[in-house]
């Protein structure tokens, strides 16, 4: 739950930047009319970002007697950048993050694996639901404090969260 609340929180707090995203969210509309590319954004890429970022670099880099949380921002950054538009690349880096942590403290990659894909799926289910984006625009349109207010917010709630969680 932490995790869909930091992605409402960041998306919140992105979204008067106005930044842009390469006509990435088109591309997505037209994907999600294919099963293939469905199955494709909510559960292979997710799998092969965990084997890669979580399992191969956030491992290696531990393994080798990095420090851990060096470990953690270094994966994160990385698969932040692959994700290359700057809608992207901040929320990436945040779920990079968190995801993370998530593997540092439990090192079982299959919850990883079920918060990443529950991520993804979320993000495309929310293509199905134009009024949300309607929403924020014309919060930072006429409403940019109660916007980003609401995205701190939304960011440090999902952040004690997912930090509550990890303590136990």
């Amino acid at each position: 739950m932490g995790f869909v609340v930091l992605a409402f929180g960041i998306n919140f707090l992105l979204t008067p930047l106005n930044l842009e995203d390469f006509d990435q969210t088109a591309n997505f509309a037209e994907m999600k009319e294919s099963w293939l590319c469905l199955i494709l954004l909510c559960f292979v890429g997710p799998m092969a970002e965990e084997f890669t970022f979580r399992e191969g670099i956030l491992r290696s880099l531990k393994k080798n007697g990095l420090n851990p949380w060096i470990a953690i921002f270094t994966s994160a950054f990385a698969f932040g950048i692959i994700h290359v538009d700057p809608m992207q690349v901040i929320p990436a880096i945040a779920l990079g993050i968190a995801l993370g942590v998530l593997y540092h403290k439990t090192g079982d990659l299959r919850l990883c694996l079920i918060a990443h894909i529950l991520n993804n799926t979320l993000a495309v289910l929310e293509l199905e639901i134009p009024q949300i984006d309607d929403f924020l625009n014309m919060m930072s349109e006429n409403y940019l404090f109660l916007l980003i207010a609401g995205g701190f917010f939304f960011v440090a709630g999902g952040t004690m969260m997912i930090f509550n969680y990890y303590k136990k």
